[in-house]
């Protein structure tokens, strides 16, 4: 009995911390740490998505989204629109948020970027079949 009540304790403990991801909820405004830390990366950015699994044909889409002062960021990609919230991580661009379709279909975007005040890259999971793809933005004048 005491071992069953432990390891519910423990399940319950593991649980309600995986609960700390975005939840959509464009009300929640981000500290004034995380948009200072934002600062030399906001603005207008452009780039593309590229498919990169091994399949016959690759997709591509075109990103092009703005980084506000504040922490959300909105645009599109491909012919999706999409929003969300932006936080530096160990010196990497963090993108969460959510995209629609123009037929209503959404999807979660969760993009892991390195790089500079103007350039950003990297792997992501896409919707693409749910495959792999290199992600490239630069910032624009």
């Amino acid at each position: 009995m005491t071992r069953t009540l432990i390891i519910a304790v423990a399940l319950a403990a593991a649980v309600s911390g995986c609960a700390t991801a975005w939840s959509g909820d464009d009300s929640i405004q981000p500290s004034a740490a995380v948009t200072e830390a934002l600062q030399p990366v906001t603005g207008h950015w452009q780039g593309t998505l590229w498919e990169t699994a091994g399949f016959f044909t690759q997709g591509q889409a075109a990103l092009d989204i703005r980084l506000g002062e504040d922490g959300r960021w909105s645009g599109t990609i491909g012919r999706a629109s999409a929003t969300g919230i932006a936080r530096m991580q160990h010196g990497w661009l963090v993108l969460s948020g959510t995209a629609t379709a123009p037929n209503g279909q959404r999807q979660v975007i969760f993009y892991e970027l390195k790089g500079d005040a103007n350039r950003r890259w990297g792997e992501v999971v896409t919707s693409f079949l749910t495959q792999h793809a290199s992600v490239s933005l630069r910032r624009m004048p």
